[in-house]
């Protein structure tokens, strides 16, 4: 179970799963679009509840960015 205090970080830090969303070269216009968003959003407050490391931003942004990729590839495959 994430915590509050971790969504509410993960939404004012949301610039950065923008970010990975828009590195992947999602744009805003794309059907799923709020559907990536709320899933990078839901990955970083996880990664922010399993530990609070300096690195931490830089390896959400990461995950996120390949969550998001795996997510075009399985729509691609249908």
């Amino acid at each position: 179970m994430i915590k509050e205090e971790n969504f509410i970080k993960a939404w004012e830090n949301r610039r950065l799963v923008y970010g990975a969303i828009k590195a992947a070269g999602v744009r805003k216009d794309y059907q799923e679009y709020a559907d990536l968003i709320q899933d990078g959003a839901l990955i970083y407050a996880g990664m922010l509840e399993k530990s609070q490391g300096q690195d931490i931003d830089r390896l959400a942004f990461k995950k996120i960015l390949w969550h998001t990729l795996d997510e075009l590839r399985k729509v691609q495959c249908r």
